[in-house]
């Protein structure tokens, strides 16, 4: 089931405006996805904002007016863990999703993603492409970088979740499918009301 981590989030929680965070492989774009497709929200994937040819970053100010002008919208679904980018996404968010899946969870599903990206040649922003050595053998690894970053982001999201200015934001902490269905089916419950 959804588990709010404080007594302040309310149990009816305002759906206009989502930003979903989470490790690398913790199924952010999916749940973002599914959601936007239940609520007709706009789905901003963060990476496509950011990343552009031969994995290369965007201009900060460009990838900043990028995101800017999409969480201009009233009805949104971000995806994305963009620490430079958060002043922008969470100033206008309306509930965190925050998916704090275990690491063997998240490392078991980037290995599929990027197994999966590598054998279909899955072209992804600016038509960046994963491979075997960027993915395995390279300083830019995916699995190396959720494995050695899994707990330092835990404990950066349950500080941001419990004190300072994004404290005050609702936030629900989804850790298995069970919470992901439990939202989705909240989601639908919610879309029937309206």
């Amino acid at each position: 089931m959804i588990e709010p981590q404080r007594p302040s989030v309310s149990p009816h929680p305002d759906f206009s405006r989502i930003a979903i965070i989470g490790i690398s492989g913790a199924g952010k774009t999916t749940l973002a996805r599914q959601i936007a497709s239940r609520t007709g929200s706009k789905h901003i994937e963060l990476d496509a904002l950011y990343w552009a040819t031969e994995w290369q970053p965007k201009p900060p100010e460009e990838a900043r007016a990028l995101i800017r002008s999409a969480v201009a919208h009233e009805r949104w679904v971000s995806d994305g863990n963009f620490s430079a980018f958060r002043d922008l996404v969470w100033r206008r968010a309306t509930l965190i999703v925050w998916l704090d899946v275990s690491l063997h969870v998240a490392l078991w599903q980037v290995l599929v993603r990027s197994l999966r990206r590598i054998a279909s040649r899955t072209s992804l922003w600016d038509g960046n492409r994963e491979t075997l050595l960027r993915t395995f053998f390279s300083r830019h690894s995916i699995v190396l970088w959720t494995l050695r970053e899994h707990g330092a982001k835990r404990r950066t999201h349950e500080q941001l979740m419990n004190r300072g200015e994004w404290a005050s934001l609702p936030w629900l902490v989804l850790r298995n499918r069970s919470d992901v269905s439990g939202l989705l089916a909240a989601l639908d419950r919610h879309a029937r009301k309206s």
